[in-house]
């Protein structure tokens, strides 16, 4: 039997980890070892959690190595994980972005 989760459950459900995940987290610029820079949220590990290249600010990227396969632990799928994720950094940091990937 498949469940459906609705985008406001998921959320709720998401809250508490994300909020752990994203503990201490700052904007800022992240370098990515040559010269791509990133903008978004870092944590205290110096890992960016969250955001976007410098040349373009309407598409956030999730850490897929972060967040690996972190989406089965709330029974969702990549997309649906990487949309909480989206949803819960416009409702806590206010930033405004076109997709999140």
């Amino acid at each position: 039997m498949d469940y459906i989760i609705t985008p406001e459950q998921l959320d709720k459900i998401t809250k508490p980890f994300f909020d752990k995940e994203f503990k201490d987290a700052k904007w800022g610029e992240h370098a990515q070892g040559t010269d791509d820079v990133w903008y978004g949220l870092i944590n205290q590990d110096d890992v960016l959690l969250v955001g976007h290249p410098e040349f373009n600010v309407d598409n956030y990227y999730t850490n897929g190595h972060h967040f690996e396969n972190m989406w089965h632990y709330f029974s969702v799928n990549p997309r649906q994980f990487s949309q909480s994720i989206g949803r819960y950094i416009k409702k806590k940091y206010g930033c405004e972005f076109e997709q999140i990937y």
